[in-house]
């Protein structure tokens, strides 16, 4: 999902790049939307800057890693893709790179985990041509991007999104297509059509969103075959919808909009179990009914816009409580000063699974990139529907991403109501090479800790650099009880696992050397690490 540069007036008339480019606008929705008073935001907001000479900019997505994806703007003229990279450099959070300093206009529309990145170039010298393309990452550090053009229908092709094995989807001919990557490093990618319109998202199991001449769809690989079964997702017989992104458990969100009425609404599809029908909800919205979901993670958390007082803001709706319901958090505008008749603005357009948010607004200046940090360091401040439990002894660690880089030295865990645990121990490992917990590097205890809230501890100062990656252990010593806590449901999140020592103490602590037990894959916990307060 792409916006870039025009007025506020004018970017509802520009939600999805595949309706933009390939269609008639489809705007999307089934009911009202249902105000909501929005959560205190967890975030501070960091303006990324733009390309030397630029004059404005915006960004679209992000990866695990933190790096993050989007475009600078050289006045009325054209676009630079552009990457912004955190960086080891005291007070320069975010290196910025033109990823395509040779070409007249250019735009990046996604990044995976590789650090490959996709998107446009066009040359207006060359008759308006514009081409789909993937960067992928220098081998050595300080090197160039390889810029690659994907197989075409036509002269005009756009990626808009890739996953983790190299998936890359878009449009080509005014068809939605998918290139997949060539099996031998020398080969060339293939491209499919799966049919009229545009893809706009692939998640990291192969499911795909764009949508078509009859309105928003999920295309689904089928196993063994190239095919894909295409489902049409529902829309009021009075309204129209757009697509915007999908996760792996089939999780697609878009807008939906009365044609009558005009009426813009956030909206998420999904369906009760695999295979099943899919069904249309519309999401809170502040004091305005207009609004769209531009992204969603692994977990289910949203990125989008929602209007409060006639002007754009960027919100999540961030999943949490025993039943998994989405709460309305506004994230903000950026600093600055409100000039006569054009108050600051933002929009959120990507999200990932640490729930780091990007986008961009307007702060009384002209338009910037923008990322929301967690006011945490690492792990989630969530609290996730699943009660997990370990017995007196046993260790639990989840591995996380560190958000932001710097000095943590608070530790909070959210414990279930049922918990029974008098002591509770908790501790940061570094990742290792292995994908276990390595040394551990700062741990602590909770000795009174409070059942059904947070409970926080202040533990020996420890060094996160982001983007790496961490692991977060919890655990309740011999003869204190049972720990029950919060995470993601059994196979639904990212790597655990438990320590193969069952008898730790309060006297022994956290192990130093991490012995491994027990993988599973419930990652996040409503567990987290902060600096000091």
């Amino acid at each position: 999902m792409t916006w870039f540069g025009p007025s506020p007036a004018k970017r509802r008339l520009m939600i999805g790049a595949v309706a933009a480019s390939t269609m008639s606008l489809l705007l999307v929705p089934a009911g009202h939307a249902e105000t909501a008073p929005a959560t205190a935001s967890p975030y501070s907001i960091v303006k990324l800057g733009m390309i030397p000479g630029a004059t404005y900019s915006g960004a679209t997505a992000i990866n695990s890693a933190g790096e993050i994806v989007g475009g600078s703007g050289f006045g009325p003229g054209p676009l630079h893709a552009t990457l912004w990279s955190p960086s080891a450099q005291e007070g320069a959070p975010y290196d910025v790179v033109d990823l395509a300093p040779t070409e007249s206009n250019s735009d990046a529309s996604d990044i995976n985990d590789r650090g490959q990145i996709v998107g446009r170039a066009g040359n207006a010298t060359k008759g308006g041509t514009q081409r789909a393309v993937v960067w992928s990452p220098p081998d050595v550090p300080g090197g160039s991007y390889t810029t690659t053009n994907l197989p075409s229908l036509d002269r005009y092709s756009w990626a808009l999104g890739i996953n983790n094995a190299g998936k890359i989807v878009g449009l080509s001919g005014g068809k939605a297509v998918v290139w997949s990557p060539p099996a031998d490093p020398d080969g060339t990618y293939t491209i499919t059509e799966l049919g009229d319109g545009g893809a706009e998202a692939i998640s990291e199991n192969g499911l795909i969103a764009g949508n078509s001449s009859s309105g928003p769809v999920l295309w689904t690989p089928q196993q063994g075959s190239a095919t894909y079964r295409m489902t049409e997702l529902p829309v009021a017989a009075d309204s129209d919808g757009t697509a915007s992104d999908v996760n792996a458990a089939g999780e697609v969100v878009g807008i939906s909009t009365n044609r009558e009425t005009g009426l813009q609404t956030a909206v998420l599809w999904s369906a009760s179990k695999a295979g099943g029908d899919y069904t249309s909800s519309p999401l809170p919205t502040l004091d305005s009914n207009y609004s769209h979901s531009a992204a969603i993670n692994s977990w289910g958390d949203i990125a989008g816009i929602s209007e409060t007082y006639g002007v754009e803001q960027g919100v999540v709706w961030q999943r949490s409580g025993s039943g998994g319901d989405l709460t309305l958090i506004e994230l903000g505008v950026p600093g600055g000063d409100d000039l006569p008749g054009t108050p600051r603005w933002s929009r959120a357009k990507g999200i990932n699974d640490s729930g780091v948010v990007v986008g961009d607004g307007y702060d009384g200046v002209t338009d910037v990139a923008l990322v929301w940090l967690p006011t945490h360091s690492l792990g989630s401040a969530q609290i996730y529907c699943n009660v997990d439990s370990n017995p007196p002894g046993t260790a639990e660690a989840f591995r996380y991403v560190a958000i932001r880089s710097g000095v943590t030295s608070r530790l909070s865990v959210y414990l279930d109501t049922g918990s029974t645990a008098t002591k509770v121990m908790v501790g940061v490992y570094a990742g290792s090479l292995n994908g276990n917990p390595g040394a551990l590097l700062t741990s602590g205890v909770i000795s009174f800790p409070t059942a059904g809230s947070w409970n926080t501890v202040n533990v020996p100062p420890t060094t996160l650099r982001a983007g790496d990656y961490y692991w977060l252990a919890i655990a309740a010593p011999l003869k204190s009880g049972t720990i029950k806590f919060r995470d993601m449901p059994s196979g639904k999140g990212g790597a655990t696992q438990t320590s193969a020592q069952r008898s730790l103490t309060l006297m022994g602590g956290l192990p130093k050397k991490w012995s491994p037990g027990a993988r599973y894959n419930n990652s996040p916990a409503s567990l987290y690490a902060a600096p000091g307060s």
